[in-house]
């Protein structure tokens, strides 16, 4: 039954020009609307600008037109646009509309071009009543506006969905539907009985039908596209949850394959609902009623591709911040990449994609709420970028970028890095203002090299790269920068976190991680490797990229011959401190399994490994209250939760490695049973699996000193290095002693010595 009609406006000025609105043309072939355009267009040279356009008042709604003038829908109290004609370059002045709020789903028609908008005089009421609404459309793209008939019809439940607030609408270009106009839709009831739904025409927009309900309760604020083979996703906030069910804060989708007339198949997916928050803290009034945000949700028209974007906030706490784009390659099924777009108070957004063949093509355009300090709401901006500068944000673990994207576009982190055998001055001691985080490792034929990292700025940062160095002489000189491992100069890529380990074969590993920023979750353990670490001047392989995540301890050969690397994902995730196998002699490393570290404990992991002489291997981790443990049974398949241990540490990395005599070697800042800060590096025997520890060398007690690493030489004699403040006197150290000079406690045999310089930067020193 009807249940509502939008009234005409009166007019007679308004009812001559709308006349012509309200004819529907003769369909057209769906290969004529909105066709799609190649992959070239969308990732040439990266781009990205942003711009004010709305002071005051919410909720945004971004359109192409035909012609490819953007235009962007605002208003909260005052329904307003304003145009770009130039793909978004400049925007020409705010055209009223109409008094009243929001409806979203604005959207073109690709058969007239005309544009509609959709308006409450109010906020809908929240009792399933049907709430007034007014279409108004325009033929000019957006110049003039007019108030246009059309009818609504309740669903099959009986309600009269309403239209405030969700993403924009379109019209379907693929197969059987081609033509139709469909946008998000919500039926308020209290909650959590409310759900989305969307709302169609195959009139042009003179009767709208409602689709079956959204498959999960408590939804709305929706939104909605049409892949390449004409079946439709649809994006769903999930704000009210029911009793019996978990609060979840991932988003949810469902998809149709009859034209949006139902829809099936509910999932959550990777991106988030809104900030991720869902525990008793509250944003709002009602507890069980901030849960999510509404989105943007757009397909970028590609030729045969189904690339998909999709923005919100990438915020763990309640806060409406961090605005981020995700991008997924598969339809919908992961979302590999992302990229911040506004790191304070943003909320609402709404994405468009510019079209092939005007002034918009290769543009994507994305409408958001911002706030500042004082305010969550101030105003609207656009960003406009392509889809080359998203491809050089963030790695998220969730699926990977396609090989059909070339490589010059893939995200930065995963381009290979330049590895630079003969680097220039500007690499040198003298231009460093920081370093530190070291590794070593000793060819069969005794030669020592070491690595580390550091860059021309006094932090971690995008200016970071990765140095070694060797020895010929047992560490009593050393060679200035050997090699120098450098992702792309001052960023904004870095690479840090280096190991040097040399393999069964003889062969040796420099291993390091890249990413942008100092996010593990989207970070990489990169490889080069050399069969002559005897050589001064050894070749290496081409540089690899091994599996996600950083490495911060050396490999673990086990009894059953496979190689295991303590990869983690730090304490983005769960399961963060895992074990990477390779049982091909390193061909090819798969995640076997990991460690999850209670997310109030989480840290950097920094995880080491052995195997126990029962076969069970033991992991040592760093985390907020020192070091913690855990075991598998399963080969690393299946971990116990980390655990505290009674050996007491602070925050750090420390050092864990069985000898050649069978006997465990912890090096570790002070006593066994006293935390101390990053200061007394000390070394321990045990000869029990780590049950319990022996003697005690003092290596270094400056405070200052941090991240050992080391390895054993053929005569027994145990090397370790570290570093030693960072960005002031920024030296890298390396201490020798025995077996015995740790259960002696001093440095009493015949080659043993402390704090032997390795390498010492002396760039500008901090002001």
């Amino acid at each position: 039954m009807a249940r509502f009609r939008s009234p005409l406006m009166r007019s007679s000025a308004l009812f001559l020009g709308m006349l012509a609105s309200l004819t529907c043309p003769p369909r057209l072939p769906a290969e004529d609307l909105a066709p799609d355009g190649p992959l070239a267009l969308a990732i040439e040279e990266p781009a990205f600008e942003v711009q004010p356009l709305f002071d005051d008042e919410r909720f945004p709604n971004v359109l192409v037109t035909r012609d490819g003038t953007v235009v962007a829908t605002w208003g909260s109290r005052r329904i307003r646009v304003r145009r770009s004609t130039d793909g978004g370059q400049s925007w020409g002045p705010e055209i009223p509309v109409a008094d009243g709020i929001h409806g979203g789903g604005a959207l073109v028609d690709e058969r007239s071009g005309d544009l509609l908008l959709f308006v409450h005089p109010e906020h809908p009421p929240r009792d399933g009543e049907p709430a007034p609404r007014t279409v108004y459309r325009s033929q000019d793209a957006g110049e003039t506006w007019a108030e246009a008939e059309a009818t609504f019809l309740d669903d099959a439940n009986g309600f009269l969905p309403s239209l405030h607030m969700c993403e924009h609408g379109l019209t379907l270009t693929r197969g059987p539907f081609a033509g139709r106009l469909i946008r998000p839709a919500r039926v308020y009831r209290t909650s959590p009985d409310r759900y989305a739904t969307a709302i169609f025409s195959d009139d042009g927009g003179l009767t709208w039908r409602a689709s079956s309900p959204f498959p999960l309760r408590g939804t709305g604020e929706g939104a909605l596209l049409e892949r390449s083979d004409g079946s439709l996703l649809y994006s769903a906030r999930r704000s009210f949850f029911p009793e019996d069910e978990p609060f979840r804060p991932e988003r949810a989708f469902a998809r149709s394959v009859d034209g949006g007339a139902s829809w099936r198949d509910p999932f959550l997916s990777f991106v988030p609902d809104g900030p991720s928050y869902r525990g008793e803290q509250r944003r709002g009034a009602n507890y069980n009623a901030h849960f999510g945000m509404m989105s943007g949700f757009v397909r970028l028209p590609v030729e045969g591709r189904d690339i998909l974007l999709y923005s919100n906030a990438d915020h763990i706490g309640h806060e409406r911040i961090r605005l981020t784009v995700w991008a997924s390659f598969d339809r919908g099924r992961t979302w590999p990449v992302k990229r911040l777009v506004h790191e304070g108070p943003s909320a609402y957004s709404s994405l468009a994609a510019g079209r092939p063949g005007t002034p918009s093509e290769g543009w994507i355009y994305l409408q958001y709420e911002f706030g500042d300090e004082q305010a969550q709401y101030v105003g609207g901006k656009v960003a406009r970028f392509n889809l080359s500068w998203l491809l050089e944000g963030e790695l998220t673990e969730d699926g990977s970028v396609p090989d059909w994207i070339p490589a010059n576009r893939r995200p930065a982190s995963l381009r290979p890095p330049r590895v630079l055998t003969d680097p220039g001055p500007e690499y040198a001691g003298s231009t460093r203002r920081f370093q530190g985080i070291p590794s070593l490792a000793r060819s069969p034929g005794g030669r020592l090299w070491a690595t580390w990292y550091g860059g021309p700025t006094p932090g971690e940062d995008q200016n970071n790269y990765v140095i070694l160095a060797t020895s010929g002489d047992d560490g009593r000189s050393w060679s200035g920068e050997r090699v120098v491992i450098d992702p792309d100069g001052d960023g904004p890529v870095r690479a840090f976190d280096p190991q040097l380990w040399l393999d069964p074969d003889g062969r040796l590993w420099a291993f390091w991680a890249q990413t942008i920023g100092h996010s593990a979750s989207v970070g990489g353990v990169w490889a080069i490797v050399t069969d002559d670490p005897d050589a001064e001047h050894p070749s290496w392989s081409p540089p690899r990229r091994l599996t996600d995540g950083v490495m911060m301890g050396k490999p673990t050969v086990l009894s059953s011959g496979e190689w295991c690397l303590p990869a983690s994902t730090w304490r983005e995730t769960d399961h963060s401190a895992r074990i990477v196998v390779s049982t091909d002699a390193g061909e090819t490393w798969q995640v076997r399994g990991g460690c999850n570290v209670p997310r109030e404990d989480r840290a950097f992991d920094e995880h080491l490994i052995v195997e126990r002489r029962d076969g069970s291997l033991w992991m040592l981790a760093r985390t907020r209250y020192g070091i913690g443990e855990s075991s598998s049974t399963d080969r690393g398949r299946s971990w116990t939760e980390l655990a505290p241990t009674s050996i007491a540490h602070p925050s750090a990395r420390f050092f864990l490695r069985r000898l050649a005599s069978g006997n465990l070697l912890l090096v570790k800042h002070g006593p066994l049973d006293q935390q101390t800060g990053r200061s007394h590096l000390t070394a321990y025997l045990s000869d029990d699996d780590g049950r319990s520890w022996s003697g005690g060398l003092l290596l270094d007690d400056r405070t200052g000193v941090s991240y050992p690493d080391g390895v054993q030489a053929d005569d027994g004699s145990i090397l370790i290095i570290y570093d030693y403040s960072r960005v002031r006197d920024r030296e890298i150290l390396m201490a020798r002693f025995t077996e015995d000079d740790i259960l002696q406690g001093a440095f009493t045999s015949p080659k043993s010595s402390p704090r032997m310089l390795v390498n010492k930067a002396e760039g500008p020193s901090p002001d």
